[in-house]
């Protein structure tokens, strides 16, 4: 990947997909959120909220920036819970998902969900991982 005339980022498509070394590569390949935090050794902290996630491949240089990337279809939309709480502002059916867009304190944050995960708009939601992407 290249930016500004530079290389940003040189591996495979898989290899950047999944392990994007800084936010433009991340939002390059793929719809990631750029979560905002602090690391403390292995384990991040979402700044506004008491969601926290352990390490599983974050590269350091996102790390420094104090940032979880977290493409839509990690993340699970749930009524309560812990998580990032935000408020449902968009959905759009897909065919086999509804995208849905939530804004929380730390901005806006796109989700994939299942179809048999329905919200209504202005519904207040909280965000976790997926138990399958950990």
């Amino acid at each position: 990947i290249m930016k500004d005339g530079k290389v940003e980022q040189a591996g495979t498509p898989q290899e950047i997909f999944l392990h994007p070394k800084t936010p433009f590569a991340a939002t390059f390949v793929g719809k990631y959120n750029l979560i905002r935090g602090t690391w403390e050794r292995d384990t991040f902290y979402e700044e506004n909220s008491l969601a926290c996630w352990k390490d599983r491949g974050i590269r350091p240089e996102l790390k420094k920036l104090g940032i979880f990337p977290l493409r839509p279809d990690q993340l699970a939309i749930a009524k309560k819970g812990n998580g990032i709480p935000g408020k449902i502002i968009n959905r759009q059916y897909c065919g086999r998902e509804i995208h849905y867009s939530v804004e929380s304190s730390g901005g806006l944050i796109t989700v994939y969900a299942p179809l048999n995960q329905n919200y209504a708009l202005d519904e207040t939601v909280v965000l976790t991982e997926r138990e399958e992407t950990v």
